[in-house]
This record gives C-alpha cells, structure tokens and sequence, in this order.
C-alpha cells in the first residue's frame, strides 16, 4: 500500500497498478491509480494490464513487429526475442505521432506543437529523431530489414516499415 510520503515523492505521469482485496479499495481511494487487479490474477493479466496503461501500440512489418508505449521501444523478431529499450517522454511523443502515421509524412510543426515548449527551440526534434533511431536500431538490431525513420527534406519525417510478406 502505498504510504502518504511515498505518494509525494511519485513524479506526476507515473502509472500505480494496485492490487489485493477490493473491500480495501475504499481506503486508498484518495490515491490516483491507473488500474486494480483483483487477487487471484495471472501473469499474462497483469502484462495486460501494465502494457494498456502504457498506451503500446504496435506495428507488424515482414522481419517482426515493432511495439512502443511511454517508456519503451520494443522489437520482436521473427524468432520470437523481444528487445526493449528505454525512451524518453519526448521520444515517445514523436515515435507515437510517426507510428500513428506510418507510411505518411509528418510535419515539423505537427510535432513541434506536442513537445513540451522547453524541447521545441532550434534542432531539438532533430536530436529527438536522432536520438529515437538510435533507440530503434538497438532495438531492432539483428532485423534483415528495419524500420527506418527518414527525413523528408522541408516536410517532415516519414517511418518506414518494411511491409508484410506476401
């Protein structure tokens, strides 16, 4: 349960998932919590449960599928090992606007304009999409082919995934 001083010191944006006895939802219902699990509950609920607070979201391409939520960038292969790697806020505000869109061209401004104000001065989103190719590589390292975030010179940026087998 959490205490009075440990709910202070939670960085708003945090996801809490409780669980236990539902007569005790009463107690704790000055907490802000995301979801409660109920006891008994099973492993693959709670991945569940904890990916649906995140916000995955995920793509399927020819060499895996490429999976993201607020704190990671995800890639399984074809031979089923999935590889996680941490991102930032800001990464995954623009990995989710170019996956929403993939295929399409996304403008600067479109991204610019979700960034917190004190990330949009200068190349900023340059060093984000840097940054998150970086991330998507370690990710999908091993892939034959990978997605590719590309540039698209005065317009924006694209992500590319290799498409479905046919």
């Amino acid at each position: 349960m959490l205490d009075e001083a440990s709910r202070r010191d939670l960085p708003p944006g945090v996801p809490i998932l409780l669980h236990g006895d539902p007569d005790l939802l009463p107690a704790v219902s000055d907490i802000r919590f995301d979801d409660y699990l109920a006891h008994p509950w099973t492993r693959a609920e709670l991945l569940f449960r904890l990916r649906r607070i995140a916000g995955e979201r995920s793509l399927v391409g020819r060499c895996g599928s490429l999976s993201w939520g607020r704190y990671w960038v995800a890639a399984t292969g074809l031979d089923s090992v999935r590889v996680s790697v941490p991102l930032t806020p800001a990464q995954f505000t623009v990995l989710d606007f170019l996956g929403r869109y993939a295929g399409d061209i996304v403008a600067r401004e479109t991204m610019l304009a979700s960034l917190p104000e004190a990330q949009t001065g200068g190349r900023a989103l340059d060093m984000h999409v840097s940054r998150l190719r970086s991330r998507m590589d370690d990710a999908t390292a091993g892939w034959p082919e990978r997605p590719r975030i590309r540039s698209r010179r005065g317009r924006g940026y694209c992500l590319q995934i290799p498409p479905l087998a046919r």
